[in-house]
């Protein structure tokens, strides 16, 4: 048994339920002495410990850097911070930060949510790892601003794998008239791709394999990146 999709890409989690692996969205769905694995995406302690009681064998297959976010989330609180995250909301990754101490954590997806809070200024800034560098400078900016004492990470939460990719598309942006972005709907760090490019003033079309790209009508240059959890094959 899985845990929420292993990762967000569609011929993965095909490909894992040909090996007989079952996802699941909750611990009720574990039958008692199962196997399970947990999501690269994250999961609470609380739900980790649900999960930890019924299981045979538990395999966390949580990214290190996730791993790493969670740490800060729990050093800061222990520390006494507010946390702001920020992240999408109903997001796995997002569900499972927010899971490391709910009662210090408040995630804002914009400058908006952020001004709305009301938390003193002990405050702590933390993000998703698969936010667009467009998604995450705006609102660290008006954080640091607003909040004297701002603490952060010494190193970035971003995934490198996903700025990596979102500094190489922008390199190439003025020579192509389109950009393909291989990977899938549920893809955070994917769709944070294709809104960049858009952004930029090309045309971005996400595609999840070659049937995708039959009925779109292509010309000029074109770029192909891939989010971070799609296959090289793909």
């Amino acid at each position: 048994y899985c845990y929420h999709e292993i990762v967000h890409n569609d011929w993965i989690v095909e490909r894992f339920k040909t090996k007989n692996i079952k996802f699941i969205e909750s611990s009720e769905e574990l039958p008692k002495n199962a196997i399970v694995m947990l999501s690269a995406h994250g999961t609470s302690p609380k739900i980790e410990n649900e999960f930890n009681s019924l299981s045979s064998i538990q395999v966390n297959a949580v990214c290190p850097l996730v791993t790493k976010v969670h740490h800060e989330a729990k050093k800061f609180s222990e520390a006494g911070q507010q946390i702001i995250y920020v992240g999408h909301k109903n997001h796995d990754e997002a569900k499972g930060a927010i899971g490391v101490s709910p009662e210090n954590m408040h995630l804002v997806e914009s400058i908006e949510d952020v001004k709305a809070l009301e938390i003193g200024n002990d405050v702590a800034l933390l993000a998703q790892t698969t936010l667009a560098l467009s998604e995450w400078e705006p609102i660290m900016k008006y954080s640091q601003e607003r909040f004297n004492d701002l603490k952060m990470p010494r190193k970035s939460d971003l995934c490198y794998a996903t700025t990596n990719r979102q500094e190489a598309i922008l390199e190439i942006i003025p020579e192509v008239n389109t950009v393909l972005v291989v990977g899938s709907e549920k893809s955070s760090n994917t769709k944070a791709l294709v809104s960049m490019v858009n952004n930029q003033g090309v045309e971005a079309y996400r595609v999840d394999n070659v049937n995708d790209i039959e009925n779109l009508n292509l010309s000029g240059n074109i770029a192909i990146t891939a989010g971070a959890s799609a296959p090289d094959h793909l």
